[in-house]
């Protein structure tokens, strides 16, 4: 139903509704249900991203036993109450980090920093600052937005 006949149903019938016309008490719109009023669905949250590391990491470690370790997620992106995020940036953690970074150095580089990205997220600025960091360090920086993109990464990487 549209909003013009929810509310144009609401007027008409306040007095079956809410037992009154001129005055609405939160307690009358409590006690008596809309039968119009869907209550809006939370949206799930979904782990896309997450869902992907997974999957990655998996990859990895099954085609590169010997290097398996050496590929570690960087736990930084959770949503945290602020006492434990406070503690947490005492020890260190900052924003912006990669989430994966593979410790092994080739021709060109020290080790590779792993972005994970949903096909439609987008980098954010503390994001870019340490991508732009990390580069300028001598480390080489790829985003990866899905299974076969981290392969071709990975593979690139290693064959250097």
């Amino acid at each position: 139903m549209k909003w013009k006949e929810v509310a144009k149903y609401r007027a008409t019938n306040a007095d079956k509704l809410f037992g009154c016309v001129d005055r609405l008490k939160p307690e009358d719109l409590q006690a008596h249900a809309d039968p119009l009023y869907e209550k809006p669905k939370r949206k799930k949250p979904t782990h896309r991203e997450e869902d992907l590391q997974v999957l990655c990491v998996r990859w990895f470690r099954m085609q590169y036993r010997e290097l398996g370790l050496l590929l570690f997620a960087v736990p930084n992106g959770e949503r945290r109450d602020k006492i434990t995020g406070a503690r947490l940036k005492k020890q260190g953690v900052v924003s912006g980090v990669a989430d994966l970074f593979l410790s092994v150095p080739n021709k060109t580089y020290h080790g590779l920093y792993i972005e994970m990205k949903t096909p439609e997220g987008r980098q954010q600025a503390t994001q870019k600052t340490f991508e732009a960091s990390v580069k300028a360090q001598g480390y080489e920086y790829q985003i990866c937005r899905t299974l076969e993109g981290f392969i071709c990464a990975v593979r690139e990487y290693l064959e250097c």
